[in-house]
């Protein structure tokens, strides 16, 4: 609901330039009172310093996650799956395909890793898989 304010707001300064008209016409459903308190928020200077700093953020992410609101740890423990498994749901197309290439190299590179892992000892495949990580210094990205 807050992105339909912020665009509500938005639309309302193409139509009016005129801040007091803007504040006196909420969008359908919301009262005067919030309505002008999300303005003053929308015009806060940390608001807006914070903003930008997430729109530069964003532009620096490789490729987008398509597994939802929830966090790779928490749908890895629902699915009782491993990181692997997770990676691939956050980054397949509904037809079962990388969203890019980009995606899938990165998969089947530490696909590749964890089973030269696993390989060298299959009692602790989580464990050593993480550990062989973090102290060759390779990124597992979002994993």
């Amino acid at each position: 609901m807050f992105q339909l304010q912020k665009k509500e707001f938005i639309e309302l300064g193409k139509r009016h330039d005129n801040l007091e008209t803007i504040r006196d016409s909420p969008p359908m459903g919301m009262g005067v009172e919030n309505w002008r308190n999300t303005i003053d928020l929308f015009g806060d200077p940390k608001y807006k310093k914070r903003c930008e700093v997430n729109k530069k953020n964003r532009e620096k992410q490789l490729f987008a996650n398509r597994g939802g609101s929830a966090s790779y740890s928490s749908w890895s423990f629902k699915k009782n799956v491993e990181a692997l498994e997770t990676y691939a749901h956050a980054h397949t197309l509904p037809d079962g395909t990388f969203a890019s290439p980009l995606e899938e190299e990165n998969f089947n590179f530490h696909n590749r890793m964890s089973i030269r892992v696993v390989a060298f000892n299959s009692n602790e495949t989580s464990t050593l898989v993480i550990e062989f990580v973090y102290i060759h210094g390779l990124s597992f990205n979002c994993l």
